[in-house]
């Protein structure tokens, strides 16, 4: 389990699309910040940034993403996501921060 994930803070929606606007995989920001970016303002407060992406792709976002701290989650619990281990079902979330410091 992660002893730090009290500390989890989420990415603006801006330095999200930044961070993997060359990530040469599909992508999509979904729900309420989808309707935002839509809509050109920002409409409610979001508690999270999410970004979907294919199963299939899911090793190629831990290479764009090296050095990050990565979790798999299946709710409730974080649980550390080594290097190369595809994810298969029942996880479904990655959760990501720069390091274990960061929020």
């Amino acid at each position: 389990m992660c002893s730090n994930s009290n500390k989890w803070e989420p990415l603006p929606v801006e330095e999200v699309v930044e961070l993997i606007s060359d990530l040469r995989v599909p992508w999509w920001i979904p729900g309420g910040w989808a309707i935002d970016l839509f809509l050109g303002h920002q409409t409610r407060t979001h508690g999270d940034t999410d970004v979907l992406i294919r199963r299939d792709d899911q090793l190629e976002v831990q290479r764009h993403l090296a050095g990050w701290d990565l979790y798999k989650t299946q709710q409730p619990g974080l649980k550390p996501w080594p290097i190369g281990e595809f994810q298969s079902r029942p996880f479904d979330d990655i959760w990501c921060r720069r390091t274990r410091e960061s929020p």
